[in-house]
């Protein structure tokens, strides 16, 4: 059988937007990716990671989101505003896996 999607989710987590309800505005952009394949297995990509730590490790706990789920990390381009939060992700992850 050959291997295709069944769904794709996209969770965002940083918009460049203020107002977000329980989550905190944030400058940049970030998006948890989650994709399900029609053998049931999942795999989750964090799309870049914002413009900094506070508001990107706050907005992974309201998502509730357990890092160490997290498979991998895919930067778009280098600017601030989208890899910003790339270290707190990295130790997020890290310290969740020990």
């Amino acid at each position: 059988m050959k291997r295709g999607i069944e769904r794709i989710i996209i969770t965002i987590l940083a918009d460049g937007n203020v107002d977000m309800g329980r989550y905190l505005g944030e400058a940049g952009f970030s998006a948890l990716v989650d994709i399900t394949y029609n053998d049931s297995i999942t795999k989750r990509i964090l799309f870049d990671t914002a413009g900094s730590t506070p508001a990107l490790s706050h907005n992974i706990q309201v998502a509730e989101v357990d890092p160490t789920t997290i498979e991998m990390i895919v930067l778009s381009h280098g600017h601030w505003d989208h890899v910003g939060g790339l270290m707190d992700a990295l130790n997020m992850i890290c310290r969740s896996t020990k």
